[in-house]
């Protein structure tokens, strides 16, 4: 079922805000796809043609969601639609819209700019 939950999104670049997020746990649907037991890392990939991973840690994180809804509302366009990421533990860039593709593996990939553009690949917070 949908997961709701109320979180600040940190940035990168210093500013911060609040939203409530409605989506279904990461978790429930990796689970569902069948994931071999040799997975590591789970990659997204947008519309933009931005992309980020994670590791399963984070993947199997109770608030690691996949949203569709924002402050009660459908999920608008500006805010990621159709799908975002939301990994709660780590800094927004993380946090992947217009999802399009998901990617299970068990190799390290760095699909978005992090490590190339002198980004850290994990940002918890």
């Amino acid at each position: 079922g949908a997961r709701t939950q109320i979180n600040r999104q940190t940035c990168e670049e210093g500013w911060r805000a609040r939203a409530e997020w409605k989506g279904l746990p990461l978790s429930a649907v990796l689970k569902d796809a069948g994931i071999l037991q040799a997975a590591r890392f789970v990659c997204f990939y947008g519309f933009d043609k931005y992309g980020e991973s994670i590791d399963m840690l984070d993947a199997f994180h109770p608030q690691t969601i996949l949203a569709h809804t924002m402050n009660g509302e459908e999920l608008p366009a500006r805010n990621g639609a159709p799908l975002r990421l939301r990994v709660e533990t780590q800094l927004g860039y993380k946090n992947v819209k217009f999802l399009q593709r998901i990617v299970v593996t068990d190799k390290f990939t760095d699909p978005g700019p992090d490590i190339n553009s002198g980004w850290s690949w994990y940002t918890g917070i």
